[in-house]
């Protein structure tokens, strides 16, 4: 190829580089929505935890009883 086919490759390589910058802007704001999240999450694993400790220790009561 000639000089027509370096310029095609470096305009598709300043859009590759644009589309990765937007990529990279998306991931931050995804971490830090997820970083403000994290304590729900916690919250709902630990009550999901302690209603199946409660359930499993209520069904094996019964099942003795």
């Amino acid at each position: 190829r000639g000089r027509g086919g370096a310029r095609l490759s470096g305009s598709r390589w300043r859009e590759l580089e644009e589309r990765w910058d937007e990529v990279k802007e998306h991931l931050q704001r995804a971490k830090v929505a997820a970083g403000n999240a994290k304590p729900q999450v916690q919250s709902a694993a630990q009550l999901l935890i302690d209603t199946l400790k409660t359930s499993y220790s209520d069904f094996k009561n019964a099942l003795k009883g």
